[in-house]
């Protein structure tokens, strides 16, 4: 706050420029519920004007969303404009709500990052919430489990590409049986 307590030139105490702000913060939290409530209307919209999208979203007793998950309709026919390789990643969120990221994203011939899918839990990253995306992945893209163009392969055309995060290659085996899986070289390495 001290730091605050002379702003363009104006002077103030140290308990004025700590009332501004603890206001401001307290407004930025307000507006942040205010977005939120925002969040099931607008997937809801989203959904009417893309009905092949795949918006999904669970809500506990206390009405708080507790998973999320957008796939938008046009991204299961741009795959085939896309190299077959997927990557999986999550990322841990670290807003007041804390909660887990997790994305699969392609690439594209010109090395462009495809971002296809993603979802929010409010849980760790574990089995659950890599079984709940990839189940919604499946069920939004089932072009990444089209056949192998040559006939002698036995795996499917999408190869997924990830660390070796908790409950992934369990969670992969089970959606996505005849699909290659393979460690990023770079968290290989390392």
């Amino acid at each position: 706050a001290q730091a605050a307590t002379n702003v363009h030139g104006k002077d103030a105490t140290y308990n004025q420029a700590f009332r501004a702000l603890k206001k401001t913060a307290a407004d930025k939290a307000a507006t942040e519920e205010k977005s939120f409530e925002l969040i099931i209307p607008y997937l809801k919209r989203f959904k009417e004007i893309n009905p092949r999208s795949v918006c999904e979203f669970q809500i506990d007793n206390e009405d708080n969303m507790t998973q999320l998950f957008v796939c938008p309709g046009i991204m299961n026919a741009c795959l085939d404009y896309t190299r077959p390789v997927m990557s999986l990643d999550a990322a841990h969120l670290k807003s007041r709500w804390r909660g887990t990221l997790y994305i699969g994203s392609l690439k594209t011939p010109l090395d462009h990052i495809f971002p296809v899918a993603f979802s929010i839990t409010k849980d760790n990253e574990d089995y659950k919430g890599w079984k709940y995306f990839l189940t919604l992945l499946n069920r939004a893209c089932p072009k990444l489990k089209d056949a192998h163009p040559l006939r002698r392969v036995t795996f499917h055309k999408y190869t997924f590409i990830s660390d070796p995060d908790k409950g992934l290659k369990q969670a992969l085996q089970e959606v996505f049986p005849r699909n290659h899986v393979t460690p990023c070289a770079i968290h290989f390495q390392s």
